[in-house]
């Protein structure tokens, strides 16, 4: 049966009795808050499903969901097919034994929003710029990269993709095309000589707020988010700072934003499961500070710079049985500084044989039961106290393990190297599903 059910009629009958008794809807006992982008609006309670009254039904953001919803409430996102806009922040939570749940029914975040004719500024003719120096940190700081990078796509002009040029030039030969200048932290646009500015409608990741689609900070703690679709964000897609506790992302996609498509901060502890972070500009997963992640069943693929999964400072992250595909342009695994990264059935393998699969700095990385491919190499260890572990790891011939001069690493595959790593089907469907 499928598990939405229940809840479905749970809701049915609770927005009967709230019509005919005028109070609060309760789902499953909490008090709920509906969201819908459409019928809302933020002047309502958000207490009921559908416009009801003076004053009574649904809000029109999540922000403001997020802002009224009380403790163990329910946050109940109604997917109308329409994105709703990104860089929200959740700074409630629930109690022991009683989570917040925010039910996003599959909606979608988009951190897109059309840019005014005000924000442009003429450069020469038909050539106009504006500020954006998005969060996509590494590629900001690589000297090597000069533009925007291609992937994800972000100029969108009347609602369909835009020209991306790596160069003025390319871009004075490419109407209707984008080009990040780099050095001066903006973006040129060339107008076609036909058109005019005030006649189309752009849109591009919008700097607001922290700029992450869903973001959980403060002390909240006992927090269930799922069912959501986060795009085009100019930070991240999903992620939690500071002093977060019990926060469980469930069935969440983050892809196409310009920073990771999952980041944890602080001293949170998370669970990720079932996501994706596809086609983000920095890493699938980037987990920075103390953070505490275990991320199950979840894939990260195609992600277009840093690595597919990163932890660094003294993060302490867990992948089993996850899927690390095809990032580009460096190594599927950046361990930095002191971090852990332990992977159970997983399977890691590149696009090709440019790079090792892993780099490990002071900390380590280990495998158990996984299926390492392609790459020049399993993994360069970059300080004398990196530590590379392995058991029953199946990888290419060639995929011996390397070091820099100053570190003499260790791998030892175990006996059985038929064992590798068995992921469930839903796994291999989401990347297929996802996949362009």
């Amino acid at each position: 049966m499928n598990k939405l059910l229940p809840l479905f009629f749970l809701l049915l009958t609770a927005v009967a009795a709230d019509a005919a008794a005028g109070g609060r809807v309760m789902a499953g006992g909490r008090d709920t808050v509906f969201v819908n982008n459409l019928l809302g609006s933020d002047s309502l309670d958000g207490r009921s499903l559908m416009p009801s009254g003076v004053g009574k039904g649904p809000v029109r953001t999540l922000q403001r969901a997020f802002d009224i919803v009380s403790v163990a409430g329910y946050v109940y996102v109604c997917n109308t097919g329409s994105p709703y806009t990104g860089s929200n922040r959740l700074h409630t939570g629930g109690v022991p034994g009683n989570p917040l749940i925010v039910e996003g029914n599959n909606a979608v975040i988009s951190g897109l929003e059309p840019v005014s004719v005000e924000e442009w500024q003429r450069v020469e003719e038909n050539i106009y710029k504006r500020p954006f120096w998005p969060m996509s940190n590494q590629l900001k700081l690589n000297k090597d990269y000069t533009s925007w990078i291609g992937t994800p796509q972000v100029w969108w002009v009347n609602g369909q993709p835009a020209a991306n040029c790596r160069t003025a030039a390319a871009l004075r030969q490419t109407p209707g095309g984008f080009w990040w200048n780099k050095d001066e932290k903006t973006v040129w646009f060339h107008l076609r000589s036909q058109e005019q500015l005030a006649a189309l409608k752009i849109e591009m990741p919008a700097h607001r707020g922290i700029g992450t689609c869903i973001n959980v900070y403060s002390k909240t703690s006992h927090v269930i988010v799922q069912n959501l679709h986060a795009q085009y964000a100019f930070n991240d897609g999903f992620s939690a700072h500071d002093t977060v506790t019990d926060l469980t992302f469930r069935n969440c996609i983050a892809t196409d934003n310009c920073g990771q498509g999952f980041s944890m901060h602080g001293h949170t502890v998370v669970s990720v499961e079932d996501g994706v972070a596809m086609r983000n500009a920095s890493s699938g997963a980037c987990d920075v500070g103390a953070a505490n992640v275990t991320y199950r069943r979840c894939v990260f693929g195609d992600n277009s710079f840093e690595a597919g999964i990163y932890a660094t400072e003294h993060a302490d992250t867990r992948y089993i049985d996850c899927l690390v595909i095809n990032n580009q342009p460096f190594e599927q695994i950046w361990q930095y500084d002191s971090s852990t990264m332990f992977l159970k059935n997983c399977i890691v393998t590149a696009t090709d044989n440019r790079c090792p699969l892993a780099v490990v700095e002071k900390g380590s990385v280990r495998f158990v039961s996984c299926t390492l491919s392609k790459g020049a190499d399993l993994v360069t260890v970059r300080d004398t106290v990196g530590r590379l572990l392995t058991e029953n790891v199946v990888y290419n011939d060639h995929m011996l393990p390397s070091s820099s001069d100053r570190s003499k690493p260790t791998a030892h595959p175990g006996s059985n190297l038929a064992v590798g790593a068995h992921l469930p089907a839903s796994v291999w469907n989401s990347y297929k599903h996802f996949a362009r």
